[in-house]
């Protein structure tokens, strides 16, 4: 069969065609076959009614790309495949060009106007600069963490959502990381009649209902802080040790070897001084589950969390290990172990659910620990390392500065071989 060529064009958002852009007008009218959706067939009929009309079912967009391409690949003429909106963005267009592509297809994209630009013209707003992202592709709680992790760094954010993920639920989850104040606009229904723009608080859109057939802007932090958090600012409380010293908080996670987007599970994690810079290394999508029995720890942990910005990056689970840790239906990259009365079996169910790296770091201050630990992770079949760090710091006495030693702490660390 001779090589034919595909153009996939956008139609914009209005049910009507006024924002048919010349070049796809001229593309649809000179088409004699054209793949419609069921949202797009009306405005093909308008422009080109003599135009053979074929349609791509509701699978065959979503899903069945290689059904479609099939499809597509039988006509022995040109094709023009009609996509809502742009071509180029959140669309079926960019997906199925990839998959035409693969079979050798010549095939072009022509874009469109899109709901990004349609949601910024409502809005009066100007989206360069911006973090632009397609929660509809992937509603996860890990599009949640990259959300919240941007508006933190000083992003503006647009998105398109979801039936699983609408506004109001990322409003609330930017209500649980302490984001009360930061403003959202929620764009539904772009180009139709039932268009409607919600605009507020986050704790305005927490209490609303929206559509998912929006584009959802959500604006940036003014004040951009995110930091480690010295030992003096920390909430501390009595009935916890620690909290652990900046020194060690900085050594242990450059053992942890954590990169951003890792999964990473801490036992024992008291006031959370050592979570925090934990969630700093895994941002902006990464997440920490944090596990400690008392339940003063966990709520001491989320006052310094969300004091430091940190919370949505952060999964606190009130629960002792090994039990708890099967509960936690998830894999990790990294486990730092701060204290547990029961290392040997937590060790053992800790490395059933490592992923790669695979790696594990434990803080230990007595010599039985450092053994135990070395004994296990060797066993385990890991390569070991100890680090002991003597931190000592400065203070003031009568006018002059003097050192004064800080007590030792021994980091074990356990690699897979490689």
């Amino acid at each position: 069969m001779s090589r034919r060529r595909v153009a996939i064009v956008g139609v914009g958002l209005d049910p009507a065609g006024r924002q048919v852009t010349l070049e796809v007008l001229e593309s649809i009218k000179r088409a004699g076959v054209v793949f419609v959706t069921r949202a797009t067939e009306k405005i093909v009929r308008t422009i080109n009614p003599s135009a053979r009309i074929e349609y791509i079912s509701t699978r065959e967009a979503t899903m069945d790309f290689s059904r479609l391409a099939d499809r597509i690949y039988e006509v022995n003429d040109d094709v023009i495949v009609a996509v809502r909106g742009d071509s180029t963005f959140a669309s079926l267009g960019t997906r199925l060009y990839r998959e035409l592509a693969r079979r050798g297809v010549e095939c072009v994209l022509i874009p469109g106007i899109s709901s990004l630009q349609v949601a910024a013209a409502r809005l009066g707003v100007d989206w360069s600069n911006s973090l632009v992202l397609d929660v509809h592709a992937c509603p996860s709680d890990r599009m949640l963490r990259l959300i919240a992790s941007s508006v933190l760094m000083g992003l503006k954010v647009i998105t398109t959502l979801h039936p699983r993920l609408r506004g109001e639920d990322i409003a609330r989850f930017l209500l649980e990381s302490g984001m009360s104040d930061l403003r959202m606009s929620i764009c539904e229904n772009l180009g139709k009649e039932n268009e409607r723009l919600v605009t507020g608080s986050a704790s305005d859109i927490a209490r609303a209902t929206t559509n998912y057939n929006a584009i959802a802007v959500i604006e940036s932090m003014n004040d951009v802080r995110w930091e480690s958090i010295r030992d003096s600012d920390l909430v501390t409380c009595e009935s916890i040790p620690g909290p652990t010293k900046e020194e060690i908080r900085a050594v242990t996670a450059t053992k942890a070897r954590i990169r951003p987007g890792f999964k990473v599970l801490e036992i024992g994690c008291g006031t959370g001084a050592l979570t925090i810079e934990l969630a700093l290394r895994v941002a902006p999508d990464g997440v920490v589950y944090a596990l400690d029995y008392r339940e003063e720890a966990i709520r001491t942990a989320m006052i310094n969390l969300r004091k430091a910005r940190l919370a949505h990056l952060v999964r606190l689970i009130r629960g002792k290990a090994p039990e708890s840790l099967e509960n936690i239906n998830d894999t990790f990259n990294v486990a730092v172990i701060g204290g547990t009365e029961n290392l040997e079996s937590t060790l053992m169910i800790v490395y059933r659910k490592l992923d790669d790296p695979g790696r594990i770091v434990i803080n230990a201050v007595t010599v039985d620990t450092v053994i135990k630990s070395y004994n296990v992770l060797r066993d385990l079949g890991l390569a070991v390392e100890i680090t002991t760090c003597y931190v000592a710091r400065t203070r003031e006495i009568k006018g002059k500065l003097v050192f004064t030693a800080q007590n030792p702490v021994f980091i074990i660390t356990g690699e897979r071989k490689r």
